[in-house]
């Protein structure tokens, strides 16, 4: 399996993390709007945008596809460092007979479902200017028949399977962020649901595991 490693940095939103050279994927790709972006053991790939940084930044996250191609792919995001040469096989494992893999929520105990996640969003100072959207987005996923306490994931590494029905729920997902914003972690419990994707979870801490270290991102979130 050709398995890649991506992720995303934009409007100088992070600090690009050093990666080992002996990563094991078969390439590692930071996509970005910087030319001079300095990536150890990342091999860049600049594109142009007139997109906030953080809209730009879903592309990589939501449609890997498009960047290059492989078997899979395994995104993070520009705040997680690699730790471990483990990670792929950490990955492939993760991913099995599925199609997608993510983190179980972190505060599931107190937020299990994009209703909570929607509310509780609204609230923090970096969704303010959409925390109206957020919750007429809730609003419309219950009233199309999304039940309470359905999931909720954290979407902070993604595995992809590059296959037509991954295609979709991406471009599915880029199409509610357009819609209502870039709370991305409200829209993916609704695609899960609608969608019905082969879904893994990491069997482990988002936060608390040997494969990856979370370092705030350089707005302090």
């Amino acid at each position: 399996m050709r398995m890649v490693l991506l992720t995303g940095i934009f409007g100088g939103y992070d600090v690009p993390k050093p990666l080992s050279f002996g990563h094991g994927f078969d390439d590692a790709l930071l996509v970005t709007d910087d030319p001079n972006i300095e990536s150890l053991g990342w091999r860049t790939h600049v594109v142009e945008t007139d997109q906030p940084p953080r809209l730009a930044a879903k592309q990589p996250k939501m449609n890997p596809f498009q960047f290059i191609e492989a078997d899979a792919y395994v995104w993070i995001d520009g705040a997680f460092q690699v730790t471990s040469p483990m990670f792929r096989e950490f990955c492939e494992a993760a991913l099995g007979e599925n199609d997608l893999v993510v983190w179980e929520h972190p505060h599931r105990w107190h937020r299990n479902c994009a209703f909570a996640e929607a509310e509780f969003s609204a609230t923090l100072p970096k969704y303010q200017n959409q925390a109206i959207s957020l919750l007429e987005q809730a609003t419309a996923y219950r009233t199309e028949g999304m039940p309470a306490n359905y999931g909720l994931w954290a979407c902070g590494s993604i595995v992809w399977r590059n296959v037509p029905k991954m295609h979709e729920f991406g471009a599915a997902w880029l199409a509610e962020i357009d819609r209502w914003g870039i709370q991305d972690q409200v829209s993916f419990p609704y695609l899960v649901w609608k969608l019905h994707p082969r879904l893994g979870v990491f069997p482990a801490h988002e936060m608390h595991n040997p494969y990856l270290q979370w370092f705030h991102h350089t707005d302090g979130t």
